[in-house]
């Protein structure tokens, strides 16, 4: 008899009804993460865009810190730089233990981190054109 699956430690596999739900989901995912993907390198064009008319912009302002015409207005100014804390605790406290710092940390979150795997790179094999096909619209749960 095999032992006992441990969460923490083994791959949760889906089956029957459950893999059902998680093709149906997995679809979803990754159309999503597909159009996801179009729309990020349509705004980076189109912030690359953005970016040279900012430039162009500021280089007619001149000298000016404020300008404003045809519904933009622009504001130049100075930021303050943020201090690097652990180059100053290095600088100030050198000898200083970082379990010592321990204290000060913030309590643990719990995260997920969701991976597409291309078919041939996933340890658990599947085929996308089986999932998709397999998903039928009015699919509930």
């Amino acid at each position: 008899m095999p032992p006992e699956r441990d969460p923490d430690r083994d791959i949760f596999i889906p089956s029957g009804l459950q893999l059902d739900q998680w093709n149906a989901l997995a679809s979803s995912y990754h159309y999503a993460e597909e159009m996801i993907s179009d729309y990020k390198s349509k705004i980076k064009a189109l912030e690359q865009e953005q970016s040279h008319v900012e430039s162009s912009i500021l280089q007619l302002m001149g000298d000016f810190a404020h300008a404003e015409s045809a519904g933009l207005r622009v504001s130049r100014y100075l930021q303050q730089g943020s201090i690097d804390y652990r180059a100053a605790l290095k600088s100030l406290h050198p000898d200083l233990d970082p379990a010592v710092l321990e204290q000060f940390r913030k309590p643990s979150t719990e995260r997920s981190r969701f991976t597409l795997k291309e078919e041939d790179k996933a340890s658990v094999p599947y085929s996308i054109e089986d999932i998709m096909s397999s998903v039928k619209d009015d699919f509930w749960f």
